[in-house]
């Protein structure tokens, strides 16, 4: 059960504080955590292929959690100002593609687990939970055709990504019991006419009515020069899923959530012709595809080095989006180094641990092992390279206990909670 408490004026969901024992902990994301589970799905449709560039065809699949963080002072247990607002968090928990020059190609994510809510009182930690949560995420590349599909339930998040300021408040009124689900098969495509064909497109995307989720397809077409590298391509393609791809020529979405429906784009000739309706059951509310086909221009100007690259895209979850005060540039709080968040094997440790990354580019890494009193129990430096890289440190002469394991580059700061037993 579920109790909201106020202090100085916060609201808080559902803690209890720990009286028997209380947890210090020296952290930069000390924070009140809700955890957020999401999923989406996307396919990339490129007209060109070979030598060292193997983008063509690309399946992506990715599962997320989105946490809540928040002092109740502002300082952290370090003594660091951090800010009194409620900042909510996206992070990757699995990321899958696979890509190649020919069909089929297929990514799939599926994570779960359990998670705690956290409070942190400048070093005294209260929590609730465990909560479950589950996320489901697949998309292929068919030998003619796509498929996509992705279920979230729990809290979840897949279209907000980045660092957020969160009305407290607002947040607190909405209902995350409840779902998300979407698939759809068909055929998507940018003809050498430059135009955009669906071809038989069937499925369905819905919701929980009751609850504050949210389902969509989407459909971008982007403008790329055709001599960039397989690197500049993936960045290509993370732009285009942040929003913040500046080449945009074209889009079509179909979004529905506990606020209505919403469509644009060539999805509005499927309403039209009944090919695409709107339903409602008790138990959802949703939107259904038959095999809706239809083509629309796209027009567009491209150099003789352009083409038009096609992405199509199912993402859904909880939404908090009517809780967002801003998004926020960079925070101190920011957890991830690279698209993979740190890893700490094993965990709990014993005699070491190793801190697994996965780094964009060659930099300094620091990694700090810190004590429940704030105190620098170990610490190491390595400059390593890009990749997948690890650095290890040994806890053989540290008390059993919770410490934090800060690990920092030049730009970003990471950090991770680490158990040590005997």
């Amino acid at each position: 059960m579920k109790t909201i408490l106020k202090t100085e004026g916060l609201l808080q969901k559902s803690f209890q504080i720990i009286k028997s024992q209380k947890l210090i902990l020296a952290l930069f994301i000390g924070l009140i955590s809700h955890a957020e589970v999401s999923a989406h799905a996307s396919t990339i449709t490129r007209k060109w292929c070979g030598g060292f560039f193997h983008r063509k065809f690309v399946a992506q699949a990715q599962t997320s959690v989105l946490s809540y963080k928040k002092y109740v002072t502002g300082y952290n247990c370090i003594g660091q100002f951090v800010g009194y607002g409620n900042v909510g968090l996206w992070s990757s928990t699995c990321s899958n593609e696979s890509k190649g020059c020919s069909r089929p190609q297929t990514a799939i994510c599926s994570k779960s687990g359990t998670v705690y809510d956290q409070v942190y009182n400048v070093c005294t930690l209260s929590f609730t939970g465990p909560y479950a949560y589950n996320s489901y995420a697949k998309a292929e590349h068919l030998t003619s055709g796509i498929y996509l599909t992705q279920t979230s339930s729990g809290r979840g998040s897949a279209g907000l990504t980045g660092s957020y300021t969160l009305d407290e408040k607002k947040f607190s009124k909405l209902v995350d019991n409840g779902t998300s689900f979407g698939e759809i098969t068909g055929d998507v495509t940018v003809n050498d006419n430059n135009q955009l064909v669906v071809t038989k497109m069937n499925g369905r995307i819905n919701i929980t009515p009751s609850a504050d989720f949210y389902s969509n397809v989407k459909i971008v077409v982007i403008k790329e020069n055709v001599n960039i590298s397989d690197d500049e391509a993936l960045a290509n393609e993370q732009a285009v899923q942040n929003g913040t791809y500046p080449d945009v020529v074209y889009t079509a979405t179909v979004h529905i959530s506990k606020n209505g429906l919403t469509y644009d784009g060539i999805f509005k000739n499927g309403f039209i012709s009944n090919q695409i309706k709107e339903y409602a059951t008790a138990q959802e509310k949703g939107v259904s595809f038959s095999n809706f086909s239809s083509s629309v221009p796209i027009n567009v100007n491209l150099n003789d080095d352009e083409k038009l690259t096609l992405v199509t895209v199912m993402d859904g979850g909880f939404d908090i989006s009517t809780a967002v005060v801003q998004k926020n540039a960079n925070t101190a709080i920011d957890n991830t180094l690279s698209s993979d968040t740190p890893k700490l094997t094993p965990n709990p440790a014993k005699d070491y641990v190793d801190v697994n990354m996965n780094l964009e580019k060659r930099e300094l890494i620091t990694v700090r092992i810190i004590s429940s009193l704030g105190k620098i129990a170990a610490e190491k430096s390595e400059t390593l390279n890009s990749g997948k890289q690890s650095i290890r440190l040994h806890t053989d002469q540290l008390l059993p206990g919770t410490y934090i394991v800060e690990i920092k580059s030049p730009s970003k700061t990471a950090s991770q909670k680490l158990l040590i037993t005997r």
